[in-house]
């Protein structure tokens, strides 16, 4: 049976979203670097041919497991 509306946590509202060509992890640190940020992809044709992209996003509300 579904929850009720107000039984139900607040969603996972992504900050940011960005994509970028690649992602340089710093050994030392584990800090991340993203590489050729943009933030949309066009394409002349659909579907189009599989990009190699990788996405980044930030999470503001993360809530534990509700019961």
């Amino acid at each position: 049976m579904a929850k009720k509306q107000a039984d139900m946590p607040p969603p996972t509202v992504p900050a940011c979203q960005l994509f970028c060509d690649g992602v340089i992890v710093e050994h030392g640190t584990g800090k991340a670097t993203l590489v050729g940020t943009f933030s949309g992809v066009a394409a002349q044709d659909f579907p189009s041919p599989p990009m190699d992209l990788h996405v980044y996003g930030a999470r503001t509300t993360v809530l534990p497991n509700v019961a």
